[in-house]
């Protein structure tokens, strides 16, 4: 994220809500113990939204530097070749 532009703190702060997290889940009506998330993200979670935005905007900078720069040759036959 820091390659992309974005400010440390932004990124101190995304990593700091991504850190540490618990929770629970409830089964037939019964709430299980706290547990930790060590990875992925708790269903819903709003921000992945938006890092997932930011994530296909560098792919998609990258992309665009590789055909450039013709590092990305064979992508581009094969999307001819499908058309």
């Amino acid at each position: 994220m820091l390659k992309s532009g974005l400010l440390s703190e932004f990124v101190s702060m995304t990593k700091l809500f991504f850190t540490n997290v618990s929770t629970r889940v409830k089964v037939n009506g019964l709430q299980s113990f706290s547990f930790n998330i060590e990875r992925g993200v708790k269903q819903g979670c709003p921000l992945i939204l938006y890092l997932f935005f930011i994530v296909v905007e560098v792919l998609n900078y990258m992309m665009k530097e590789g055909i450039d720069f013709g590092r990305i040759r064979e992508m581009i036959l094969l999307i001819e070749e499908i058309q």
